[in-house]
């Protein structure tokens, strides 16, 4: 193949990739971030196996310096990841070595090697972006070597903005309701990919207008002409992504762009630019017609954001990365692991839980320190040192408009990465590395050496620096071919999670047995990643808790749990998630030592994860009787804190860990909405005067009481660990039965003085079958029908009646609906029942009439 034709694939294949990385969320899920930084390199060791170079003029020293900058950055983000001597690493961050000492167990100082960053998984994914965003660079610089590759890499981001436009303008359908995001999951980065868009697209057009401006009266409208046709779509388009930036709602979104194409646009129109006073009353025209055509009402709603800015938030965020920055100054946290160690930075009166900072180069120094932020200081003053004198001492239309909207376009994502971080989207950071390198090439171009494809490139040579970057590039394609493998590996085992929630029996096991089978395999290929680790441990956890409880199956699964979460623990020791898992998996494994260590690193380092707070509540919980005073002082503290904010999951917690209700009673916090939940379960326990101590000490949660008769709150039969019986009155014997028996067409009786408030009857009932069914009772009291229980089996059996009435005297009825006499075996059977003692429980009152008075039952520990 020839050496031309080599360069046009390759070149080919970048403006499909650039097309393609903004469609799925911005490349942000891990499978689109592996293929597109995976393609990157497999262009990149194409293009060095099969063309040279070595002697291309633009190669000058800022040239190099920027791609020697690149690379050590893509370097460094490998060296954090690299295991360690522990020596080193505490020389190099005592704060690391500190962090490893009390998240990691069983970690010795002097035998252990570590990396310094703390989520080695997350820097290594990093550090490839880092590498193909490079690659970009350095691809677009040395093949856009044409007027024509020039114009087709601007009209390819031009397309690319239009398109996102388009699709988040659909989306809205001119709604106010709701923000413009496109593809992207964020509305701020959908913002940041049409500003850099809009910028291009305005450079184009300023170069149209020069060159249109310039020559000869007929030259100049034959010129003028072609301006109109070619130049028309990029009005439409430039308008079209203003729009959607208008409907975004980004604040920052929509002053970036503008702010600096008015810089820049000043500089531009400082020099020899004929017609100055036409084009910007072209432009303002234009852009007063976007805005009468309904982009106005969008236009106010995101300046009334300017008035609602979330100032104290992020304030405290970036606080907690400056602490971050102060703790690890010299090589930072690692790459990516902002998501992991911010949580316990943050100032407390912060809540939220948040991923990034908002502010890119004060992330930059917490996650890469003081070497890292150097690498981009010295890149960036050679980039913007080189490019900016020399587009102001261009005269070329193409050189000063295009370069423009590429300045403008850079300077635009800078100033937005301030307050937001869109180059975390790798589609975005792609993006701006094309962005870098047509900037270069458009204003460092000569005419000469532009007159063609570069005419001097030949097949390729071997050189020091071609070797490495060749290795780099291939290391690149591997370790994204392998996290490509590794997620759709993980992707299977999720399916066959997902489908066991349908199955049942074998099928079940079948289904659960090749979720492990993938995720041993991808944690297998790709060990420095939690993920995979995590998914194993969630599935042994699915495993244990289906086997019978305490059986050895299920003992096997949670050991094999504890291992899966502490292989991700080791991989990522600075996630409080990860450190929870492992705790519980721990405590049901037997090894509590281990669990109390990962829950205590768990909530130091997610201080207000409400899921991590729940989880160690309801660790420490299930451990309470073992617990020392301080624990306990601990766990209430979290319940206190969790129950206010989710009353359900932590009064169930407190409830199910618990053994009486006096302890339940005494750490749940005071709020209403939990002692109410808590009220609700004392009664459905038949916790009756654990649940009058209750109103007594909460008189809002009393019940109103009927205005006449009686209303019914509860009825059922006894629980069999509940013995109250012995703690109420006794009332009896009813009247109306025949030797204690109740027969059909016969009513039993009994007078009561009940007490205003609640009351609980509790009835014995003895029935006897005849034909096969059983006797059906009825019940009124005072006139009032009170549902009784269902009569079953032989023996005596305990009913209760939970009731509310203003006191009084009632009489109890009870009358048997089914009763008959029936021949049976060559004898007659009767259905009927026998109606033992009445006995009456009430809070804090003797019955009158009654001759036994009576106390409150407790349940006893």
């Amino acid at each position: 193949m020839a050496v031309n034709e080599d360069s046009r694939f390759v070149w080919r294949g970048l403006l499909l990739l650039l097309l393609w990385s903004p469609i799925p969320s911005g490349s942000i899920a891990p499978l689109a971030q592996v293929l597109l930084t995976g393609a990157v390199f497999v262009l990149l060791v194409y293009l060095l196996l099969r063309v040279d170079f070595s002697s291309n003029d633009t190669a000058n020293k800022p040239f190099r310096l920027i791609l020697a900058c690149w690379i050590l950055a893509t370097l460094f983000a490998f060296f954090q990841a690299v295991p360690l001597p522990s020596q080193m690493v505490a020389a190099l961050s005592p704060s690391v070595q500190s962090l490893y000492s009390w998240t990691i167990p069983d970690y010795h100082d002097d035998l252990t090697w570590r990396p310094l960053s703390t989520t080695p998984g997350a820097t290594i994914q990093t550090g490839l972006l880092i590498g193909a965003c490079g690659a970009v660079f350095f691809l677009v610089a040395r093949l856009a070597r044409t007027r024509e590759r020039i114009h087709a890499l601007a009209l390819t981001l031009v397309l690319i903005g239009m398109g996102e436009s388009l699709y988040g303008l659909a989306q809205v359908g001119g709604s106010l309701s709701r923000p413009a995001s496109g593809s992207f999951v964020n509305r701020n980065h959908f913002a940041a990919l049409l500003a850099m868009a809009l910028c291009v697209s305005v450079g184009l057009l300023l170069s149209r207008w020069q060159v249109g401006k310039e020559g000869t009266d007929e030259s100049r409208a034959k010129v003028q002409l072609d301006q109109w046709a070619q130049g028309s779509p990029l009005v439409i388009a430039a308008l079209t992504m203003l729009a959607g930036i208008v409907f975004s709602f980004s604040r920052i979104g929509l002053v970036a762009p503008l702010a600096m194409l008015a810089l820049f646009g000043s500089l531009w129109l400082s020099g020899a630019v004929p017609g100055r006073i036409r084009l910007l009353v072209v432009g303002a025209g234009v852009v007063a017609v976007l805005l009468m055509s309904g982009a106005w009402a969008a236009l106010e709603v995101t300046v009334e954001r300017f008035q609602i800015l979330e100032v104290s938030d992020r304030l405290a965020v970036r606080e907690g990365t400056y602490r971050i920055f102060q703790s690890f100054p010299a090589v930072g946290i690692g790459l990516g692991g902002l998501v992991d160690n911010l949580p316990r930075f943050i100032p407390s009166q912060s809540g939220e839980v948040v991923d990034h900072s908002h502010n890119e180069p004060l992330e930059i120094l917490a996650e890469g320190g003081v070497s890292y932020g150097l690498l981009f200081i010295v890149g960036l003053m050679a980039y913007w040192g080189t490019l900016i004198p020399a587009w102001l001492g261009r005269h070329d239309p193409l050189a000063r408009g295009l370069g423009l909207g590429c300045l403008a376009g850079m300077m635009a994502i800078l100033l937005h990465s301030f307050v937001e971080f869109p180059l975390r989207m790798p589609s975005n950071a792609l993006y701006l590395s094309s962005l870098m390198g047509l900037g270069w090439t458009v204003i460092q171009r000569r005419s000469a050496s532009y007159a063609s494809e570069s005419s001097h490139s030949y097949p390729c040579g071997v050189s020091f620096i071609r070797m490495v970057v060749l290795i780099g590039a291939l290391i690149g394609v591997g370790l994204s071919a392998v996290a490509g493998v590794a997620d759709l590996l993980d992707r299977a085992g999720d399916n066959f999670i997902i489908r066991t929630s349908r199955a049942v029996g074998e099928e079940r096991e079948a289904l659960l047995a090749e979720s492990l089978v993938m995720y041993n395999r991808s944690v297998t290929i790709e060990p420095w990643q939690p993920s995979h680790a995590y998914r194993l441990g969630r599935a042994y956890e699915i495993n244990a808790v289906s086997a019978s409880p305490f059986s050895t199956s299920s003992q096997i699964f949670w050991a094999s749990a504890a291992q899966a979460y502490g292989q991700a623990v080791q991989s990522h020791p600075a996630n409080g998630r990860l450190q929870v898992a492992m705790a519980w998996a721990s405590l049901q494994n037997g090894d509590i030592d281990r669990g109390r260590r990962a829950a205590q690193a768990a909530l130091k380092l997610t201080p207000d994860d409400q899921e991590v707070q729940f989880a160690v509540a309801r660790w420490y919980l299930t451990e309470w009787e073992s617990l020392n005073e301080e624990d306990r002082r601990l766990t209430a503290s979290l319940v206190q804190r969790g129950a206010s904010e989710f009353p359900e999951r932590y009064v169930e917690a407190v409830w199910q860990s618990m053994r009486s209700p006096g302890q339940v009673r005494s750490i749940l916090p005071g709020d209403l909405r939990v002692r109410r939940l808590l009220l609700n379960r004392l009664t459905e326990q038949q916790y009756f005067a654990d649940r009058w101590a209750e109103q007594a000490d909460y008189p809002a949660l009393r019940s109103s009481l009927p205005e006449t008769g009686v209303r019914v709150m509860a009825r059922g039969q006894v629980n069999s660990w509940q013995e109250p019986l012995g703690g109420a009155t006794s009332i009896g014997p009813w009247a109306g039965m025949v030797e204690g028996w109740l027969s059909g067409g016969l009513t039993a009786s009994l007078d009561l003085e009940l007490p205003p408030g609640e009351v609980v009857l509790y009835i014995p009932i003895q029935g006897e079958a005849a034909g096969g069914v059983w006797p059906r009772l009825s019940l009124t009291l005072g006139g009032n029908e009170i549902l009784a229980p269902t009569v079953l089996g032989g023996g005596w059996q305990n009913s209760f009646v939970f009731l509310s009435t203003q006191g009084g005297k009632f009489s109890l009825q009870a009358v048997l609906g089914n009763g008959a006499v029936l021949l049976e075996n060559g004898r007659f059977i009767e259905r009927r029942v026998r109606l033992g003692a009445i006995k009456i429980l009430a809070p804090g009152h003797a019955l009158r009439g009654g001759s036994v008075p009576f106390f409150f039952w407790k349940k006893a520990a």
